[in-house]
């Protein structure tokens, strides 16, 4: 063997050496070069022992100085030869590792290359943080965390007397306000207990208990409209005592989240759909001990009269600031872990969920039930349990579904789910159809939540406020959630009238926009607001196949997109056309999207030419995420500058940057 390894690369440590007091950066520095000598396993008395440990990295020392081994979010390692070097984890028991063997590949030329010419990409990636704080239990089938610190947490005060004050504020504000809040948030406490979220510390435990504490406030928050909850308990990891703040002490993780605009398009491409809920999912993750004891809380029943107790939070956390990525993380390597048995139900749940829900669409029920089944067993190995799911159709074939609890079958009414919410859109899976509700409100609030009644379409000339503000209306405008922009037409007239309202008061600059959002805005602005929320009820007329697939379509779709442009606005739009078995077609819309103009006044080509770009986009989003083989892809504009302005090449090389990039679209 000619080379013990590759040359040993320079790590910057610039960022880590901060963790551990004490020590010269100079003393842990790794050095560069040829490794010349291999230690064997005989010389054990020069073995490290351990100084310090924050998170999964260690501070070593031996004969030869100091040393770190583990990894940290901050700790940027890079990366090795191309000569197939293996980084292999190894643990005993039953512990299996997140990555157990792993190739680290070095930028080659070419890669160097392509980066130097990329001038315009389509986004940068990013190198997971998360990834290898997470263990696998096989024994208890469940995941455990050790959190991305990337700070000391030694370094965070004991805010127990801190924690006690906030614990009698809320006691105080439960008792007041509602008896019936207060003992539904005692119960769910217990309740945490219970199912074995959290458990009561001892004071030997307390006492004994040497490593860094840190106590996390918790409040209430109302949700009338939920049936299930309407209060429910939220710890604030984000509270700051003394300057310092627990989420600024862990890394945030990478994006690992599926794109929302993709998971509900593909949950639109075949016959009969799918929906599903993981059970409390973030619940499902344990904590390391480290990071139980940092995520302390008192509570006492509500008997305000003696000491509280105290508790230790067991599972991951909604607020803690690396929790989404690290439950979304457990879920898609649960479904790794498990892909060479259920191959479907593995690309299913990598693929198309999104935090918690997962949505499907497939060509028949049967196999709907063989993957709801397949899903449940999977991520039952992972520690996460599926609340009864939702399939499209009459009630027959969307009823009879296996409870995870019984191990029974149950029967699930689909007129109890006449309006479900999917990735906040409006779903009937009884019709199949998707519709929208408005909600117009304009009484006062008390703890986040309206006193009055919504108010119906007659009601609106009375019920508006005299003193009509920005703020109010873009409150009720916001309401509209329409991410695939089939409500396009009204959601427009909205940024219209609010782009108007921007520039109302700066007669002098009508391209300076008004930064102020609670003055009166005028009566003439007031009643054009009215007769807009007028309009806007008839939404709730507007119904959307969920399909866009037609009963007799035969062969593959054509995708067809629309752009247009205007002083206001420009904007897009895509359906799939389809040949039915009758020799017609049908045409479905896919998604449609639209830009407010600038307030600073630009010609309409140039809009135009900008409704263009948005629809190249918007057809390169769908041709890279829909599983549709589309025999042909049209474009549409009516306007004969943008289509000379796209074919002529010799034209394109001479116009201004800001045509030319987008001609290249």
């Amino acid at each position: 063997m000619e080379e013990v390894t590759a040359e040993v690369a320079r790590v910057d440590m610039s960022r880590v050496d901060q963790l551990f007091k004490g020590i010269n950066k100079n003393d842990i520095q790794r050095p560069t070069g040829q490794v010349d000598i291999l230690i064997g396993t005989d010389c054990c008395i020069l073995m490290p022992n351990k100084e310090e440990q924050i998170g999964i990295l260690q501070l070593m020392r031996n004969q030869f100085g100091y040393c770190i081994r583990g990894s940290h979010p901050l700790l940027e390692v890079p990366k090795l030869s191309n000569h197939g070097i293996v980084r292999i984890y190894w643990a005993s028991g039953n512990i299996i590792p997140l990555n157990d063997i792993h190739v680290l590949d070095r930028d080659s030329i070419k890669d160097k290359l392509d980066s130097l010419f990329d001038i315009e990409g389509p986004g940068k990636q990013t190198t997971l943080k998360c990834g290898s704080c997470m263990t696998h239990d096989e024994e208890s089938q469940q995941w455990i965390v050790n959190y991305p610190w990337i700070k000391n947490p030694n370094n965070l005060p004991n805010n127990v007397n801190s924690a006690v004050s906030r614990l009698g504020s809320t006691e105080k504000r439960l008792l007041r306000n509602s008896l019936e809040y207060a003992s539904a948030y005692d119960e769910q406490n217990m309740d945490m207990v219970k199912r074995g979220i959290a458990r009561k510390l001892t004071k030997e435990e307390m006492e004994i208990h040497n490593g860094p504490v840190h106590y996390i406030p918790h409040h209430e928050v109302l949700k009338p409209e939920s049936k299930s909850t309407p209060l429910r308990i939220v710890f604030n990891s984000s509270s700051s005592y003394m300057g310092h703040t627990l989420n600024d002490y862990w890394a945030k993780g990478s994006n690992v989240i599926n794109d929302l605009l993709a998971v509900l398009i593909r949950f639109r491409q075949e016959s009969i759909a799918l929906a599903g809920d993981i059970s409390k999912m973030y619940n499902a993750i344990r904590l390391s001990p480290l990071d139980q004891h940092t995520h302390r809380f008192v509570w006492r029943n509500l008997e305000t009269h003696r000491d509280p107790d105290y508790y230790a939070l067991l599972t991951v956390t909604f607020g803690d600031r690396p929790s989404g990525a690290i439950s979304t993380l457990a879920l898609h390597q649960t479904a790794k872990m498990y892909q060479h048995i259920y191959p479907d139900a593995s690309k299913m749940v990598i693929r198309n969920s999104y935090v918690d829900d997962i949505l499907q669409s497939v060509e028949s029920v049967d196999n709907a039930r063989l993957i709801t089944q397949q899903t449940e067993k999977m991520l039952a190995c992972g520690g996460f349990r599926i609340k009864p799911w939702i399939i499209s159709g009459n009630e027959k074939c969307g009823s009879t579904l296996q409870s995870q609890d019984s191990g029974e079958s149950v029967e699930v009414d689909l007129d109890e789910f006449a309006h479900e919410k999917i990735l906040g859109m409006r779903w009937d899976p009884k019709q199949d159809l998707f519709d929208f509700k408005v909600k117009i409100n304009f009484s006062p609030k008390s703890k986040n939540v309206r006193k009055g009644e919504n108010i119906t379409k007659s009601q609106i000339e009375n019920s508006v406020p005299t003193s009509l503000t920005p703020r109010m209306v873009l409150s009720k405008v916001a309401r509209v959630y329409d991410p695939l922009g089939l409500a396009t037409p009204y959601t427009l007239a909205a940024k219209v009238l609010m782009r108007k309202l921007c520039i109302e008061n700066n007669t002098n600059d009508k391209t300076k926009v008004n930064s102020r959002w609670d003055y009166a805005m005028s009566a003439e602005s007031r009643l054009e607001w009215i007769a807009f929320f007028k309009e806007l009820f008839d939404i709730e007329q507007l119904k959307f196949h969920r399909c866009l697939k037609p009963d007799n379509a035969v062969g593959d779709p054509m995708l067809v997109i629309f752009s247009d442009g205007s002083k206001l606005a420009y904007g897009t739009c895509a359906y799939v056309r389809w040949g039915t078995a009758h020799g017609g077609f049908e045409s479905r819309l896919v998604i449609a999207k639209n830009r407010i103009a600038p307030t600073k006044q630009m010609s309409v080509p140039r809009l135009e030419l900008c409704g263009a770009v948005l629809a190249a986009r918007i057809r390169q989003k769908l041709v890279e995420e829909m599983d549709y083989k589309f025999s042909r892809v049209i474009h549409i504009v009516d306007s004969m500058i943008v289509g000379a302005q796209i074919q002529r090449e010799l034209w394109i090389r001479h116009i201004c940057c800001y045509k030319g990039s987008r001609n290249s679209k």
